[in-house]
This record gives structure tokens, sequence and C-alpha cells, in this order.
């Protein structure tokens, strides 16, 4: 039996823009901005914004002094330095005009108007206004988890966006500006993370074209690609709280009772799976991208590596050998000078290795295996999921499966599931 324990409803947490206050909304809408802007345009780049900085610095400080005071688990910076979330990529670049102007009519017949964006020049980046702000943040925040957004991938698609270089040439498509784009906003993504931004929220994901309800994005449109930008698909719509976490790092391995491994004489045949939780553990490790090991898992799994080749397997571990083989993996070592197949040392220490790998594209977990490699991460507060496989069976000592840290972790449960083997498994995401 598997049961899920959905979490709270989403509140303000998904929330990325908030009321700016008077005096910040004067000072933008009368004193800085063209009338129809929706981007930073080259003059006003060139505006004195020391006056605007400082109350836009107070101002943030302020909002997140209110939402860390009324419990949110995430907090932002209210958008307060950009006219929307979506300037955290069209300020970033030049090669945009904002004067182009639509209309519309409401059900009541009222008028609307709408400034759109009009591609008039391939884009270039000229800043990073989301590594700003999350180096702000950093700060800002005090060790508080905070985030930033981004428009997700599919608003390039937007079917009001016309590219319309000065020569006519500069894109050839709409299409080939959606793949530049994908591929500048992957840069500022990595660019927030490397200040400091731990949480990416996605914000206004077009999975229907608004001009017509019926029609769907196919797989291979950029539409259906807001993953592209290295964040985990399942929380791409940012229906749960705190918006977008980056690629998991899970820490999953079975367990005893009693907490441990690999008992006090280093055996664990305990852990013997049959068929039903091997079919799980096969099914968990599709939803892996990449593992890091330590020395002595990965010399245990090198058998693997050549696992297709023994006859006696049976269809699942030959599926198992398929899978596994062919996953990269990233060996911590200070004896090994070389690894085989699909692995490679480490070039850096943990962390730096964890940074790296969340920055890159993406949607699978970064599963960590082995306990010493575990408490290094633990202790660095870098594993979201921790993942137990509890048998039956009390061991009386040996390697503990939770890193004996003097560091308390708070967790919430997520999924539980029983085994007709009397095995249950835990799942518990960490709660930040």
């Amino acid at each position: 039996m598997t049961t899920v324990t959905p979490r709270t409803f989403a509140r303000a947490e998904v929330v990325g823009s908030l009321l700016r206050p008077p005096a910040l909304r004067t000072a933008v809408v009368e004193a800085f901005y063209a009338p129809g802007h929706s981007a930073v345009l080259a003059e006003e780049r060139r505006k004195d914004r020391a006056e605007l900085r400082e109350l836009e610095d107070g101002a943030i400080r302020d909002t997140v002094r209110r939402q860390i005071d009324i419990g949110l688990d995430i907090v932002t910076d209210g958008e307060f330095r950009r006219w929307m979330f979506m300037n955290s990529f069209y300020d970033a670049v030049s090669g945009i005009r904002t004067g182009k102007t639509v209309r519309f009519r409401r059900d009541r017949g009222e008028g609307v108007e709408l400034n759109v964006h009009e591609i008039v020049d391939r884009l270039r980046v000229v800043d990073s206004p989301g590594a700003r702000e999350a180096a702000f943040m950093a700060h800002a925040a005090e060790g508080y988890p905070f985030k930033v957004t981004f428009p997700a991938g599919s608003i390039f698609t937007h079917p009001l966006t016309t590219v319309a270089g000065p020569d006519g040439r500069e894109y050839d498509s709409l299409d080939e500006y959606v793949q530049d784009a994908i591929e500048i906003e992957r840069q500022l993504v990595a660019d927030a993370i490397a200040a400091g931004a731990r949480y990416v929220q996605f914000d206004l994901v077009l999975l229907t074209n608004p001009m017509s309800v019926s029609s769907r994005p196919s797989p291979g449109d950029p539409a259906s690609r807001d993953e592209s930008c290295g964040v985990r698909r399942s929380y791409c719509r940012t229906h749960y709280r705190g918006g977008l976490l980056m690629r998991s790092v899970t820490y999953s391995m079975s367990v005893s009772l009693d907490g441990y491994i690999v008992g006090p004489d280093g055996d664990f045949d305990w852990t013997v799976p049959d068929e039903e939780v091997f079919r799980f553990w096969i099914d968990e490790i599709r939803g892996v991208g990449v593992h890091l090991l330590g020395r002595r898992l990965y010399e245990t799994m090198l058998y693997w590596e050549t696992a297709d080749q023994d006859p006696s397997l049976d269809d699942s571990e030959l599926e198992w050998a398929a899978i596994w083989k062919p996953l990269p993996k990233v060996v911590f070592s200070t004896t090994l000078s070389a690894v085989q197949g699909h692995a490679r040392l480490a070039s850096g220490g943990l962390a730096e290795e964890i940074e790296r790998l969340r920055a890159e594209p993406g949607e699978d977990d970064i599963a960590i295996g082995g306990a010493t490699l575990a408490a290094e991460a633990a202790a660095l507060g870098l594993i979201d999921e921790y993942r137990a496989m509890v048998h039956p069976v009390l061991v009386g000592g040996g390697i503990p499966f939770f890193p004996q840290r003097k560091r308390r972790v708070d967790l919430e449960l997520v999924e539980t599931r029983t085994f007709s083997s009397r095995v249950v498994y835990l799942r518990y995401r960490e709660a930040r």
C-alpha cells in the first residue's frame, strides 16, 4: 500500500510580486521609466539610479522582514526592482523594443491596450538582474530561504511576440528566437544560483495558445519545455509552497530498523531485495540524473558495469544493469586515480560539485550513495530528501544511515509504502 501525503495548499510562497509602497511606486512609474515601459531600454540604463536604488533597498528589507514575521517558508524581494516577473530576462538583454501596442476588448466591450515586446535585433546579454537580486537577498534575508523569479521558457512563444529585425534577418523565425532566448535564460539562472539563489520560481507557464484555447503545444514545441532552464518539471507549475526547488539532492539506502546500513561485522545480506522491492528500486533509479558515490560504494557497484554479460541474470536484473551502466556517476576518492565507464572522479569538493550539477539543465535527481558522503552533504545542508527502505531487522551496530552530527533537521513525510516482505519505504523531505 502506498500513501502519499500532499503538501498543504499553496499560500503566499508562490507569489513573486508584492504591492509596492506608495513612495516606490511613484518613483518608478512617474519619475523613472518611460510611458509604455516593459523592459529597461538603453536610455533608461544611462539614468542615475542612486535615489531609486535607495528606495528599493529599504522597501525590500522591509518586505522581507514582514514575510518572515508572518511565517512564510520562502521569501521574495517582491520584484521591487523590476517592472514585473519577466524583467529578470528582458532587463538582461538588448535587442528589444517595447513600443508596440495591441488592443483588445473585454467581454463587456471596454477597450484594453497592452504593450508587448518586439524583437528588433539579435539578443545580447548586457546585465544579470537575477544574479544581482540573489546577491542582495543573500544579505537582506540573513540566511532565511529566499527565491528569485524568472519567466517560464514557454513565455517566449507568446503569439503576440514579433520578430522584426532592422534588416529583417536577425532571426529567421520566432522559433529561432525562442531557442536563443532559452539558452540565454539558462545562463541567467546559472548566474543567480552562483550568486546564492537556491530556489527559482518560473512564472506564467503557457500550456495553451492564449489566442486559441484548443491549441496545445506539441512535445517538440519550446512551449512544452519549461524544464529547459534546469528546474525539475514536477515543480514547474509553482503550485507548491516555496516555488521551484532546483534539482533535488536525495539520499536513498536500505536500513535496519535500528538505523544501520551495514551491520557491525560488515554484513548487509539482509538488504537483498525481493522482486517487489527490486522493482521499486528500478523505478526510482529511472528518476536519477547523476549519482554521487564514495569509493567503497563505487567499488561495490562495479559489478553492474559488466553484469549484462552474466547469463544467470533474470530480466529485472538486466533491466537494472541497462539503467545503471550509462548513468553518469561522480566518484569521491582520495586514493583512486581512475574510474570506469560513465563515471568520473570529482574535480572539486562535494558542495562545489553539487552546485555545479544543480546549475546544469535537467529534471532528474542528484542521488547520493553511501553514509560517509551523505554525512558530509547533510552537514552542509545540501540534502533535500531522505529515502529509507526500512528492513524488519535489528543489527545492533555498524554504519548508521543517518549522519551522526549535532544538527537538528526538521522533515516532512512525503510518501510511505509497505511491501509484502514487511519492508517499509519512508520518504521525507527537509522542511525548509
